[in-house]
């Protein structure tokens, strides 16, 4: 036993100056070439070692080393399997800008010898970061597993020292860990008029002109409106302008008279800033935007109100106060939102509206507040031709879009690229598959091109009954054929049951939600089913799941994943009721915040998804199941790696319940 003298000196631990990780290749010039040439780090020169082992400099106090002293690790499955090394080594730097830089430089530096993963956001671990490998795992450093992350938890420590800035860029592509001005610098300027810096196809895009104030409720519904269709493939064929409802007044501090009061002209002149200076490629995986314009990722941000959905009224509109809120959301850089907002109270940003102001009266006219009458926001132009209006949450004047249609605009867009010249060859995916599909479809109804989602049940009436209920569907039809009358005798025992086929349709929304999806709920003994027939599935299935609304230890189960998913009446109003009858269902969750609601239609045994965001204030903890991405951190798995014995821990269901899910989700 040490004195006690010894434990204090212990307590005391002696300082650590620099910190250094070592690499092993077969090839000591291969491993050393990846660290300086395709990474980009600074070779330590003149070392005693030199012959054996080669140091890099990474971060302040922190170097690699690469040597040939030993045997390197092999991986012939990759550096994934479980050949490799279980250590990732990650350069963390300050912001998903310069995560974004990172994995730019990768991809232009590492060619065929580098594997280079897109970059990911984790909700969970608040981090974003991509990883890379060296291709070559024979005689470089490929069953090495490299990372490069920001962290977005507050409690990350903020870097003591400057980053390693490249001393000998002529001898090699350059790029190092940057002070963020750097990175700043090579995104601030503009490219074209009010456009970001990304790059321009070989042809004009279709111009998309959003004539709106900034305060007013349209302009958030129909930035909605069109979020799914620039998101849908077109994106990449539109240029987005914002021309703003103002009027010269040289009393005013913006020059201009807005529709809302001055703070909306702050508000103008925010949204057109940020359109001019915004990084292009801030934060590419929050959805499917293009990189040029990603900028719109501000637009639903700063129109939300206090509650965090779009505000409904001029009055509980925070623009122009959420403005470096929701820069920091994007984890845009400290030096462009200081150039945003020198351009929102410069010259920059006054020349800025001045420009919008004038193309809205040039193009769309003057406000009135006369019903149908004058420039309304919002106001929507494709390529110069009005082709919707959204005024007080009332769309009219779609024609050419059959009232925001998201296929329709999506056709539009496709037209208007052909008109510009561009070769069906290079217009996306979606295009030329809307093309071939109007060639070979008659038109229909405005009804989703999937109209429906067929279900054996045991029950179709009381399947219905469920989804008219808990999801607002409505009643379409439900026929019992004359032409088969029941089966006298019958199949396996099903004397006298006619078949049955009852049909609702789920509600149908206005905005990207869609809706109007039919539920075909059918029994028909006269199929024969085999052993195992529909009641058997139910059955099966009863056993499989367990109860829903018990978790206790379950994780997701990876049946779940094979379900229907639709939007329906908000999904915290369906928890809500599911909660008040006894009905078993379970929620996902993500970021805490619940998302959907999962449960079995009655007579089917298939789990549906009822999409949406919510919270409930008091939902049971065994409601809640981890999502199919975080089941291998769930209490279960860690139990098994533990190698503690799994009975007892399941959820309800009984033990074949337990047995059966358990056995699925291994």
């Amino acid at each position: 036993m040490l004195p006690p003298l010894a434990l204090v000196a212990l307590a005391a631990r002696p300082p650590i100056a620099q910190q250094i990780t070592w690499f092993y290749s077969t090839s000591l010039a291969n491993g050393a070439d990846f660290l300086a040439s395709v990474i980009g780090l600074d070779e330590v020169e003149n070392t005693k070692q030199v012959d054996t082992c080669r140091i890099f400099h990474s971060a302040p106090g922190h170097y690699f080393g690469v040597c040939d002293s030993r045997p390197p690790p092999h991986c012939p499955r990759g550096p994934e399997s479980a050949d490799a090394p279980p250590v990732t080594y990650t350069f963390v730097v300050e912001s998903r800008v310069e995560v974004e830089a990172w994995h730019e430089h990768l991809l232009a530096t590492g060619g065929n010898r580098t594997i280079v993963k897109p970059p990911r956001h984790s909700t969970k671990l608040a981090s974003y970061a991509f990883n890379f490998y060296d291709a070559d795992s024979e005689t470089g450093l490929g069953c090495y597993r490299f990372e490069v992350q920001s962290f977005e938890d507050p409690a990350w420590p903020v870097p003591a020292c400057a980053p390693i800035q490249r001393t000998q860029p002529q001898l090699q592509p350059s790029f190092a860990l940057p002070p963020r001005t750097v990175v700043e610098e090579a995104v601030l300027t503009p490219v074209g008029a009010g456009t970001a810096a990304a790059p321009l196809p070989s042809k004009p895009r279709v111009m998309l002109d959003l004539f709106v104030a900034s305060k007013c409720p349209d302009a958030p519904r129909c930035q909605r409106m069109l979020a799914p269709v620039l998101e849908s493939g077109v994106g990449e064929l539109v240029e987005v302008r914002l021309g703003f409802l103002a009027n010269a007044n040289a009393s005013e501090p913006s020059g201009f008279e807005c529709l809302h009061g001055p703070t909306e002209c702050v508000g103008n002149l925010a949204e057109l800033c940020v359109h001019a200076h915004w990084p292009y490629h801030v934060d590419i995986e929050v959805g499917q935007l293009p990189a040029h314009l990603n900028w719109m990722l501000f637009l639903p941000c700063v129109s939300e109100g206090a509650n965090g959905r779009p505000f409904n009224s001029t009055a509980s509109s925070l623009i122009p106060g959420n403005t470096n809120a929701c820069l920091q959301r994007y984890g845009v850089p400290s030096a462009t939102a200081d150039a945003i907002e020198a351009c929102v109270a410069g010259d920059q940003g006054k020349a800025l509206l001045a420009e919008s102001a004038a193309r809205t009266h040039a193009m769309c006219g003057t406000h009135s507040d006369l019903p149908h009458i004058g420039c309304k926001s919002c106001s929507m132009y494709l390529d110069g031709q009005p082709v919707c209006v959204i005024d007080d949450a009332t769309i009219y004047n779609c024609s050419a879009v059959d009232q925001g249609d998201s296929s329709a605009w999506t056709a539009a867009i496709c037209a208007a690229a052909k008109a510009k010249g561009y070769p069906e060859a290079q217009l996306p995916l979606v295009c030329r598959l809307a093309a071939r599909h109007s060639t070979t479809t008659p038109s229909s109804p405005r009804w989703p091109t999937v109209h429906g989602h067929s279900y054996a049940s045991v029950d179709p009436k009381a399947s219905a009954d469920f989804a008219v209920k808990y999801f607002g569907a409505a009643l379409v039809k439900d026929e019992q054929p004359v032409c088969m009358p029941g089966i006298v005798g019958g199949l396996r025992g099903e004397s006298g049951v006619p078949p049955r086929e009852v049909v609702v349709r789920l509600p149908l929304h206005s905005d990207f939600r869609g809706g109007g999806l039919e539920l075909r709920f059918v029994s028909n003994p006269r199929k024969a089913g085999g052993a195992y027939d529909i009641a058997a599935h139910v059955d099966a299935m009863a056993r499989l799941y367990g109860n829903l609304s018990d978790n206790s230890g379950h994780h997701w189960n990876q049946f779940f994943d094979n379900h229907l998913g639709f939007y329906a009446h908000p999904s915290d109003q369906i928890a809500t009721a599911l909660l008040r009858d006894g009905v078993p269902f379970f929620t996902g969750q993500s970021g805490g915040l619940y998302q959907s609601v999962y449960v079995v239609i009655p007579g089917t045994g298939q789990v549906v998804e009822v999409l949406g965001n919510f919270m409930i204030d008091v939902l049971p903890r065994h409601h809640v199941r981890f999502s199919s991405t975080d089941q291998f951190c769930s209490p279960k798995r860690l139990r098994r790696r533990l190698g503690e014995s799994n009975s007892g821990i399941h959820g309800g269901g009984g033990s074949s319940s337990s047995s059966s899910s358990s056995s699925s989700s291994s």
